[in-house]
């Protein structure tokens, strides 16, 4: 398998707010919470982060919609990374790390909650 980093486009969104909204609904604070209203309430915010941010995509070489992970970044803090669970320990996760040329100095964490608040 031959892997390929490449920038942000419009189409990768969907699949990014949805992985991102999947791992907010695995956490324990939100497992009684019906997705849908989790998807309701997150999918713009998710998508308007990413495209705000610098983000960076890990696929296929041969094929640039086989996305294989991601990494979402501003400067030196990091906000989320991503790899697929079929293709985690493939040195996915390395490979964005190192391309984006950067020295974390801090994680991002989000209190969801406050996103669900109008």
């Amino acid at each position: 398998m031959e892997l390929k980093v490449r920038k942000l486009r419009d189409d990768d969104l969907p699949f990014i707010a949805s992985t991102w909204i999947d791992h907010v609904a695995a956490i324990k604070y939100f497992r009684k919470c019906p997705r849908r209203i989790i998807k309701e309430n997150l999918f713009e915010k998710v998508k308007a982060i990413a495209k705000s941010r610098s983000v960076l995509v890990s696929c296929s070489s041969e094929d640039d919609n086989q996305i294989f992970g991601y990494i979402i970044y501003n400067g030196e803090s990091l906000h989320f990374l991503y790899t697929k669970l079929l293709y985690r320990g493939m040195g996915i996760a390395s490979a964005l790390l190192s391309q984006c040329g950067q020295e974390f100095k801090q994680v991002t964490t989000q209190s969801y909650d406050r996103w669900f608040r109008k």
